[in-house]
C-alpha cells in the first residue's frame, strides 16, 4: 500500500500533463472529481486507436480512463538515453539528456549534453541495451528514461521505455551538436540505410552549446506576457534563442487573445 505523498498519473502522457504529488486525502478527492470531466477528453484520439486495433477482451483498460499511482521518487537524478537499433538488432547511443525535476518531482527543463560522468552514460547506456536485446527490439529510435541514485551513481532503474524517439529534442540536437539532424536519421534508418547520418558526440561535434527546453505549464486562463516577458528575453545577449520556434511563439501571442498577448 502506498504512502502519502504518492505519484498520480495518467498512463497516457502527453507533455506531462495530469500528473500529480498527492500529499493527503482531501486533495486526491479534489483533483479525481477534477479529472471526472477533463480525462474523458484526454487523449481522445489514443483510446480511439486503441479500440479500433486491440482485443479489447484481452487488454480491457485500453480504453479506459484510468490513473497510476506510484511510488515517489524524491532522491535521484533523472536521465534520458536516445538510442536506435538497426534491421539486424545492432543497438547504438545517438544522445542523453539530462531531465531537470523541480519540487515534488515534477520535471521543468530538459538539458544537453548530460554532465554526469562518462562512466555513468556508459552504464546506464548498457542497462537500456540490454533490455532492448532482452525484447528482440529492432529497426527503430527507442527513447529510455532512468533513475539514478543521488548517492550512488551505480544505481541505476529504468523508468520507462518509449519505442519512439523525442521530437521535441530536435532543435537541442542541432544546437548542440554540429550536422545532426534526428529527423533525418530517422528516415534513413527507416529506409534500411546503415550510414544514418551524423551522430551527435561530446567529443567530435559538440557545439559548445548547453541547449535548454523548458516547460511553462498552466491551469489559468490570461495573457502569457504575464509569465514572460518575451521581448526582454530576446534581448538577453547571453542567450542563444531559436528564433524561428521562438519567432513564431511570438507571432501566436500576438494573434491568440484568448489567452495570450
Amino acid at each position: 500500500m502506498l504512502e502519502y505523498p504518492f505519484f498520480f498519473k495518467a498512463p497516457e502522457l502527453q507533455r506531462s500533463l495530469h500528473q500529480y504529488v498527492i500529499k493527503d486525502c482531501q486533495q486526491l478527492k479534489k483533483i479525481v472529481s477534477e479529472l471526472r470531466i477533463v480525462l474523458p477528453k484526454y487523449n481522445a484520439e489514443t483510446k480511439y486507436v486503441n479500440e479500433y486495433a486491440l482485443d479489447l477482451q484481452k487488454y480491457p483498460l485500453a480504453s479506459k480512463n484510468i490513473m497510476i499511482c506510484e511510488e515517489f521518487i524524491s532522491d535521484c537524478l533523472q536521465l534520458n538515453w536516445e538510442g536506435w537499433v538497426d534491421h539486424q538488432g545492432t543497438i547504438f547511443t545517438y544522445g542523453f539528456t539530462d531531465e531537470i525535476l523541480l519540487d515534488y518531482g515534477i520535471f521543468s527543463d530538459f538539458i544537453m549534453p548530460s554532465i554526469l560522468p562518462d562512466a555513468v552514460l556508459s552504464k546506464a547506456a548498457n542497462i537500456c541495451k540490454e533490455i532492448l536485446q532482452d525484447i528482440s527490439f529492432k529497426s527503430s529510435f527507442v527513447n529510455i528514461e532512468l533513475w539514478i541514485k543521488k548517492t550512488n551513481y551505480d544505481d541505476i532503474r529504468i523508468i520507462e521505455v518509449n519505442p519512439r524517439i523525442a521530437s521535441s529534442y530536435q532543435n537541442q540536437y542541432r544546437s548542440s551538436y554540429h550536422g545532426a539532424n534526428l529527423y533525418h536519421s530517422i528516415i534513413k534508418l527507416s529506409m534500411g540505410q546503415t550510414d544514418i547520418g551524423v551522430i551527435p558526440n561530446v567529443q567530435t561535434n559538440f557545439t559548445g552549446l548547453y541547449s535548454c527546453q523548458s516547460v511553462i505549464g498552466t491551469r489559468c486562463d490570461g495573457k502569457f506576457s504575464q509569465l514572460l516577458n518575451l521581448d526582454k528575453i530576446e534581448q538577453e545577449k547571453q542567450i542563444r534563442k531559436d528564433y524561428q520556434s521562438f519567432l513564431l511563439q511570438k507571432r501566436t501571442n500576438k494573434h491568440n487573445t484568448n489567452h495570450y498577448d
